[in-house]
């Protein structure tokens, strides 16, 4: 999650001015999901083999 939030930042440049109004796209979206998906299945595994 730390990875995609520098990579955000690095390649949208008008996220800090505060005129232009920040829109998510789609696929930030998206990639946010499956990161966060396959943590919790991977938490989850773990620990269904405690």
């Amino acid at each position: 999650m730390l990875v995609i939030a520098v990579w955000r930042r690095r390649t949208s440049f008008d996220v800090f001015d505060p005129s232009i109004p920040f829109k998510t796209s789609g696929d930030w979206v998206v990639l946010t999901t499956i990161v966060t998906m396959a943590t919790y299945i991977i938490l989850l595994i773990l620990l269904w083999n405690l």
